[in-house]
């Protein structure tokens, strides 16, 4: 385990944002400094969405098959690894430091459940009317990033970040996918 690479986050867009959002798509297609297939660490989040074809994302040395529909999160630190796929998709990517700006710290904590793996489970499986909610304020969030660079975009692409993330933890508590379902973890 000592060989598994950790990255640190970097935006090579905008270094000084602690934000960024790639394609899948993009991501496959990049070069990149080390080898997304092999298990590494992060020391960022990671949200994907899927919103085309299908694949498989290994997260703890677990393998989760997604497919258009499915969100996967993944917390600082937690070991994964992409298995190449056509999905497409949004991959958002942020710090710490990006999510907790200027909240109360009860509610950065409940912020960062959404990606705790021993509260429930990483994939979350939208229907359809789930999906179309999430998808647009994603798209929202791309469309801010990419098209729209004045000194209140960060703090609208936060906003929004939040709001996707409290709509995610819903999801998952209204599937009974939290904490609830973990028999070995004490309430």
């Amino acid at each position: 385990m000592e060989n598994v690479k950790k990255i640190e986050f970097k935006n090579s867009n905008i270094p000084q944002s602690h934000f960024d959002i790639i394609h899948l798509e993009e991501l496959f297609a990049r070069q990149l400094e080390h080898d997304i297939t092999a298990l590494h660490k992060v020391n960022f989040y990671l949200m994907f969405f899927i919103t085309d074809n299908k694949g498989e994302h290994r997260i703890d040395f677990t393998d989760y098959k997604y497919k258009a529909g499915d969100v996967l999160t993944i917390r600082k630190d937690q070991l994964h690894k992409f298995t190449r796929s056509k999905a497409k998709g949004f991959l958002l990517v942020f710090t710490e430091e990006f999510v907790v700006a200027f909240l109360e710290e009860l509610e950065a904590l409940k912020t960062l459940q959404l990606f705790n793996e021993l509260l429930g489970n990483p994939k979350i499986a939208l229907n359809k009317k789930e999906y179309q909610d999430i998808l647009g304020l994603v798209k929202n969030i791309n469309h801010e990033y990419f098209n729209i660079t004045d000194e209140h975009s960060s703090a609208i692409i936060r906003s929004a970040l939040h709001i996707l993330i409290a709509k995610l933890y819903r999801v998952k508590a209204d599937k009974k996918s939290t904490i609830s379902e973990r028999k070995y973890l004490q309430q």
